[in-house]
């Protein structure tokens, strides 16, 4: 477009025009260098056994105040200190990255980009309060293998196919008290990423999570107690981007030995469920085929008089469990039986068939 003015007020006006639509430039970029990530730009983390940022990502409590007393609990609060205040690492829950020459064929390679003491934090010194925080202080998830398989669940923002997935478990021999180092770790599991499974709304952060990887990793023959389980994605590009995540866990008993014919998968109620009247609940359970189809879906309406937790997880807890109790089930083992526990809400876990997923989340307006 020309832009020709023979008006000296006009070339005034012109050197006005640039010199705001500059400062306007400028405040957008700083505005996007200050801004959190966008959720749906990035790529994904592990959703099950929940990785140690996506765990603090979801629990909150890191904007204010500075010195992170608002983080409720202690691994995550720990976290941020140790990383000098920062919330980045939780900020950047599904690209905790590198990229690693070979696109980690070459060991070498692989470890100059990931180096030992920085495995969690994806070898990103940005991110060196997920390593620096010591793993005895870590939460556990419960893993309870079928077999001695369990399920390993990658919640994407965006999928990446063609691309490879490695599992990897510290060995018994591994000292919590130290950050984790490759020579800690053994693999257990490695094979081209599968075909994503749509997540329909299901996952950690409904919305923003968009499918699933689902992988079958067989543990190591007797093991049990507590372990990190180290989850490697590479893609397969010319950008080598590969995504490191540590899970925390507690490995059980192995189901098979009891026939128990049900599988814990996560809590009932996760953080951020807090409904308001007028809105309503939704549980959903989808199936095992590749759209993820739902063959639960129920809905609690929320009035002034259920807006409570204890009120309204109990009438969808009863619903579930006598409408689709051969399908899911909502609260904790005793035995061969499942109750729902009324004194201890967060003791509630979602129990499922072997390779069905759930999600509970908030529909409405407010």
């Amino acid at each position: 477009m020309k832009s020709h003015f023979d008006a000296p007020s006009s070339r005034r006006r012109a050197r006005g025009a640039v010199t705001l639509g500059a400062t306007a430039t400028l405040a957008a970029s700083l505005a996007a260098l200050l801004a959190p990530i966008d959720d749906a730009a990035a790529h994904g983390a592990v959703g099950f056994p929940i990785a140690r940022q996506y765990q603090c990502r979801l629990e909150g409590g890191y904007w204010d105040p500075p010195n992170g007393s608002g983080i409720p609990n202690n691994d995550c609060r720990a976290a941020y200190r140790a990383g000098n205040n920062s919330a980045y690492p939780f900020t950047q829950w599904n690209e905790v990255s590198a990229n690693p020459v070979g696109q980690g064929n070459d060991l070498a390679q692989l470890k100059a980009a990931v180096p030992d003491g920085l495995l969690c934090a994806g070898g990103d010194t940005s991110k060196a309060g997920l390593d620096k925080a010591p793993t005895a202080l870590w939460r556990k998830t419960q893993l309870t293998p079928r077999n001695g398989h369990i399920e390993l669940l990658w919640e994407n923002t965006t999928s990446h196919n063609p691309a490879r997935m490695r599992v990897f478990i510290s060995k018994p021999s591994y000292d919590p008290s130290r950050p984790l180092r490759w020579d800690d770790l053994q693999q257990i599991y490695e094979a081209p990423a599968p075909a994503p499974v749509p997540a329909n709304g299901a996952g950690h952060l409904p919305g923003s999570i968009q499918s699933f990887y689902k992988l079958d990793v067989t543990l190591p023959p007797g093991r049990s107690g507590d372990a990190v389980l180290y989850s490697y994605w590479q893609r397969i590009d010319a950008g080598n981007e590969g995504f490191f995540n540590c899970s925390d866990v507690t490995i059980a008993a192995d189901e098979s030995a009891s026939g128990f014919p049900w599988v814990a998968t996560h809590a009932f109620v996760e953080p951020g469920v807090v409904p308001q009247a007028g809105q309503q609940v939704r549980f959903r359970v989808m199936g095992t085929d590749a759209r993820g189809a739902e063959v639960v879906d129920v809905r609690q309406p929320i009035t002034p008089y259920n807006t409570n937790r204890s009120v309204w997880a109990k009438q969808i807890a009863d619903q579930v469990n006598g409408r689709y109790g051969n399908i899911a089930r909502i609260g904790v083992r005793s035995g061969n039986t499942i109750y729902f526990d009324t004194t201890n809400l967060n003791a509630n876990k979602v129990w499922l068939q072997p390779n069905y997923s759930s999600a509970l989340g908030v529909v409405g307006a407010k």
